[in-house]
């Protein structure tokens, strides 16, 4: 008898489950009745300009089941009442709960540049491809509009790059100091000047030779003249008297030389160059390593390994070799270009065709191009059918070829270029 009992329980518990199952399989569900209703409602009231009872609606849908979905439609809904904040709040705030959906970012950077917004366009494309949420409309948003430009103030019969804030220029004899924005600093112009690498620049005005502050008052003035300076690096500079290279200190106190020639110091490894031949030697004047070498590449500060490494010649040959003097790779260059970072890839040329290595003296694109300069700033200056133009790391061409000369981009996204024999400086609108 209680078997019986038992079973028809089991039976009963059984029926009733599938009754259960069946109930919630039939029945509508609530939620998503609700969302329809909410969804349906608000759209009948933007259509007849009730925005805040439609508000109101998709916040409820939000609330009940938050999607990108419900997230778009509300802020289109803003859109269309012109309430240009609160649409935009809207995107941001869905940004932030999903930043891994791209139509977020693409609606915010559409918007910015229809409004010709073209920097903070940008600045939303960056966003999205930092959280790895880039798509092709966002792609096309970002070359439409991160490579304009405009020709800064003044034209030069020659300029340095604008590295550090500052370049130099000359006008005739005479230099001068620019700086971001195109000004002469203190509006002051000199026989010779360096730019600023620190808070010193070197400078000979007539008998005058000492160093600069960045206001372009001199910091001290040296009891003896000297022909050339390459900037302050790890507290020591280059001046070149009576044709003899000596690295001073701040006040101008010889610490190391004479040499025939030698760039500045940069990781506390310099090279200079005695009885024809140049070797590398360390703040204190040792020799880092035995080898000597033809010649040693510098870059336009004067120094020779500010990545890390350095290009050096032997036999005729261009290779790469670390702060040590020891061969980075096997590769070997007829010509190079110096590193401007120890990030971005240096120019080299083979066989009369220019390409890229890193640091590490490999490949990172293979020699391909008329001419070229090393990346800076995220940018390389190519030469293409006899004009210089620039490309981003994707090998892709971002300013078109139409310069005769170009140089390095800064972090100030400024860059030198020449044309019609005139060198003068692009900046960057975004």
């Amino acid at each position: 008898m209680k078997k019986i009992i038992v079973a028809g329980v089991v039976v009963l518990c059984l029926l009733g489950g599938w009754a259960v199952t069946m109930l919630t399989l039939l029945r509508p569900d609530d939620t998503q009745a609700k969302i329809a209703q909410y969804q349906q409602l608000a759209q009948e009231q933007a259509a007849r300009g009730g925005y805040g009872l439609a508000a109101d609606c998709y916040s409820k849908i939000i609330a009940l089941q938050d999607s990108p979905e419900a997230r778009l439609a509300m802020a289109e809904m803003y859109r269309e009442a012109g309430l240009t904040n609160t649409y935009k709040a809207t995107l941001e705030e869905m940004i932030a709960v999903y930043p891994k959906d791209s139509r977020g970012y693409e609606a915010l950077a559409g918007y910015y540049d229809s409004v010709d917004a073209h920097s903070d366009c940008v600045e939303v494309v960056r966003q999205a491809y930092q959280a790895e949420a880039g798509s092709d409309t966002l792609q096309q948003l970002y070359y439409a509009h991160a490579f304009e430009y405009y020709a800064m103030r003044g034209s030069y019969d020659s300029v340095t790059p604008m590295l550090h804030g500052c370049a130099a220029v000359s006008d005739g004899d005479r230099m001068g100091l620019v700086d971001s924005t195109g000004y002469i600093i203190g509006n002051t112009l000199y026989d010779m000047v360096t730019p600023y690498n620190g808070d010193l620049a070197a400078a000979r005005d007539g008998e005058r030779c000492g160093f600069l502050k960045a206001d372009g008052t001199w910091y001290v003035v040296l009891e003896e003249p000297f022909e050339e300076a390459y900037p302050f690096h790890d507290g020591l500079g280059v001046i070149v008297r009576n044709g003899q290279a000596l690295f001073v200190d701040r006040i101008g106190t010889v610490r190391l030389g004479p040499y025939e020639d030698a760039t500045g110091f940069a990781g506390g490894v310099a090279a200079v160059k005695t009885n024809g031949s140049w070797q590398l030697i360390n703040t204190s004047g040792e020799a880092v390593c035995a080898d000597l070498y033809e010649d040693v590449l510098r870059d336009t500060d004067g120094l020779c390994s500010t990545a890390g490494v350095i290009f050096v010649k032997s036999a005729g040959q261009w290779r790469l070799v670390n702060t040590k003097g020891e061969a980075c790779s096997e590769l070997t260059f007829d010509e190079a270009r110096p590193f401007y970072s120890d990030t971005e890839p240096a120019a080299v040329c083979v066989d009369g065709k220019w390409g890229f290595v890193n640091t590490e003296g490999a490949w990172s694109a293979e020699p391909q191009w008329e001419g070229a300069d090393s990346y800076s700033a995220g940018l390389a200056a190519v030469q293409v059918d006899g004009a210089w133009g620039y490309m981003d790391h994707n090998l892709r061409v971002v300013i078109e070829p139409q310069f005769d000369a170009a140089g390095p981009f800064s972090s100030y996204k400024t860059a030198p270029v020449e044309s019609g024999g005139a060198w003068y400086f692009i900046k960057l609108l975004v």
